[in-house]
């Protein structure tokens, strides 16, 4: 499972590192001269007995968890029993829901503090409070019990200033762990934004719709910085990296300048795709380039506000393929906005299209989303235990057989089938692997409850 702030995701074939842990971890580290331990669970392949362990054997003041999205109910039911089985220890948490529902996060469990929005500056401010015993609950950012026991839950700050912060800190993971679908690793991990300016209404963003940006120089530095680590392919985890082209360009120029070997793949939207940028990318040493498509269908693409035409699309996907650059596709199938002819747009649409890689997934409404506060009467919505469904919502087992349609027409052409043997080449293992997933995946009885991921 992959944790970050806007999502969680099982899969079976890659892993991220915990990039906003090792970001938190970093600053407070410089500017709190903090001693800090990073436990990945998940990377170590641990029991909740085996971080109970080590957590004992640490002796820490404070122990700071990133929640999940779909694994919030889980999440939070492991750190009640850390704190259980760890008494004295203070424990806090931050992620997308922690920020949204902290109070009636800190009723329900034994959470001590929840670190809202974006926590390195609120966490660092906490900690110095703590130290020279001032009044912690009046710290920006933070939600927690005062003195009577009262929740209070302070509004958050943005941070404007990305280039401050300083560089994770991959020092206290084992880079070996992490890799990225069919490309290999050592992975790290860059954010060189926070926040998302495009208004897609089903989508959670990092921090909010006002993006913040690392200046391009900046970023060239944390790249060489990984590169000196022994780090040999980074993945961009903005919410789109190609917002703004210039500085893009100058990234990339500022790569090649400086002659960092490093492999890299980052997120984009269609009509952020540029041909010369594009080819500079791959100069840099870009291989991947993910899109969010979500539909081929005009009607779902308004009610979505993508911005753009359907017709565009395959010909900007067109622009990866002459850069020289691999492909993958993100569409949405089965959701309550879709009928079938939505549909066939979008499997006709993709059977056109240039891309390497598809992934399908199921619409999920989210709370604070737009999608969530327009159909709000019509969503099924509960924290703990969790659920995030809509009332009338394709069944489950609809949407897993529409899935395997697309994924079936798309992978099992005689085209495709030649642009993944050069991919099994490259990577023989991690292909099979994936093969044995995909098989797996085919094999999935269609009324299960339970949605399973493919990619």
């Amino acid at each position: 499972i992959v944790r970050r702030y806007m999502c969680s995701y099982n899969s079976p074939d890659f892993l991220f590192p915990p990039y906003e842990l090792l970001q938190l971890a970093a600053c407070v580290k410089a500017w709190n001269n903090a001693e800090v331990t990073v436990i990945d669970a998940i990377a170590l392949s641990l029991s909740e007995a085996d971080v109970i362990a080590r957590i004992k054997t640490g002796k820490p003041d404070i122990v700071v968890s990133l929640t999940g999205i779909e694994s919030i109910a889980t999440d939070l039911a492991v750190i009640d029993l850390l704190k259980r089985n760890t008494p004295g220890v203070t424990f806090a948490a931050f992620g997308y829901y922690p920020t949204i529902f902290a109070e009636e996060i800190l009723k329900k469990t034994s959470l001590d503090m929840i670190l809202r929005n974006e926590p390195e500056e609120s966490f660092s401010t906490y900690l110095t409070a703590r130290m020279e015993g001032s009044d912690v609950a009046k710290v920006k950012g933070v939600a927690l019990r005062d003195a009577a026991g009262r929740i209070i839950a302070n509004p958050d700050e943005r941070i404007s200033d990305l280039d401050k912060l300083p560089f994770a800190d991959y020092s206290l993971v084992r880079g070996k762990k992490y890799g990225e679908m069919l490309l290999g690793g050592p992975l790290g991990v860059i954010q060189s934004s926070r926040g998302c300016p495009f208004q897609c209404t089903y989508c959670i963003t990092t921090h909010g719709r006002k993006a913040f940006f690392k200046t391009a120089g900046r970023v060239v530095e944390e790249i060489k910085n990984l590169a000196g680590q022994g780090i040999h392919f980074c993945r961009f985890i903005d919410d789109t990296f190609n917002v703004d082209k210039q500085r893009v360009r100058d990234i990339c120029e500022g790569i090649i300048r400086e002659k960092v070997k490093m492999t890299w793949s980052c997120l984009s939207r269609v009509d952020t795709l540029d041909e010369d940028v594009l080819r500079l990318m791959k100069k840099s040493g870009c291989v991947r380039v993910y899109v969010g498509i979500e539909s081929y269908s005009q009607k779902v693409i308004d009610y979505f506000k993508k911005g753009y035409r359907c017709s565009e699309i395959n010909d900007r996907l067109q622009l990866i393929r002459k850069a020289g650059l691999e492909s993958a596709g993100f569409v949405i199938v089965g959701s309550p906005y879709d009928d079938y002819n939505d549909y066939t747009e979008t499997l006709f649409g993709v059977l056109g299209s240039p891309l390497d890689f598809l992934i399908a997934t199921k619409l999920v409404p989210y709370p604070g989303t737009p999608l969530f506060e327009k159909e709000k009467d019509k969503i099924i919505f509960e924290l703990m235990p969790y659920r995030s469904t809509f009332m009338h919502e394709v069944s489950s087992g609809e949407v897993i057989r529409l899935e395997k349609e697309i994924y079936r027409r798309f992978y099992f052409r005689p085209r495709q089938m030649m642009r993944l043997l050069k991919v099994f080449m490259r990577s023989p293992f991690q292909s099979i692997m994936l093969l044995m997933s995909f098989v797996k995946f085919l094999g999935k009885k269609a009324d299960r409850k339970e949605h399973p991921d493919f990619l």
